[in-house]
């Protein structure tokens, strides 16, 4: 259940890649489902393309196995933390490294909705929570791709140099 995928294209001007990536789908299945079943869908998504993904904590390896097994492998992120995933998520937006495609409403919805979870008692943001978090399937995958794909932006945050959070929709 809730099994999400999203469909992202590096762009390639002159035989060289620029380092900008598109979203242009996404797949979110609201039933359970076998791997093979979400395999199929993710290939109608991308026709004639080798789809490879990134999800899941380290240690579920298993479900990771049944995936690459049925057709998509499925790597771990590359580094964990929920807000150092935002983080570098909101710096590939911020510098005009992620694009999403302006049809896709229900993705740039979730983008635009989710908020931190907020301590009723003090006013202030919880560590490493997300409002509703089981609503924004959509966004976590991209965390999670964004992981390998904006590993220097990672860097940058690791060395201290932090996205203006104040500008940040969430």
């Amino acid at each position: 259940v809730n099994t999400c995928g999203m469909m992202v294209a590096e762009e390639w001007v002159k035989g060289e890649p620029t380092g900008r990536y598109f979203v242009f789908g996404s797949y979110l299945s609201d039933k359970a489902k076998e791997t093979r079943a979400h395999v199929k869908e993710i290939h109608k998504l991308s026709p004639g393309k080798r789809p490879i993904a990134y999800g899941g904590a380290h240690a579920e390896s298993g479900w990771r196995e049944a995936w690459a097994h049925a057709g998509v492998p499925v790597f771990a992120p590359c580094f964990n933390g929920l807000w150092v995933q935002i983080n570098t998520l909101w710096m590939a937006f911020e510098q005009n490294k992620l694009i999403v495609f302006s049809d896709l409403q229900n993705v740039i919805d979730e983008l635009r909705t989710m908020s931190r979870e907020i301590d009723s008692e003090d006013d202030t943001p919880i560590p490493d929570r997300i409002k509703d978090e089981s609503k924004y399937h959509r966004i976590a995958a991209l965390r999670y791709l964004g992981t390998r794909l904006f590993r220097n932006l990672y860097r940058k945050l690791a060395r201290g140099e932090k996205p203006d959070t104040d500008n940040m929709p969430f």
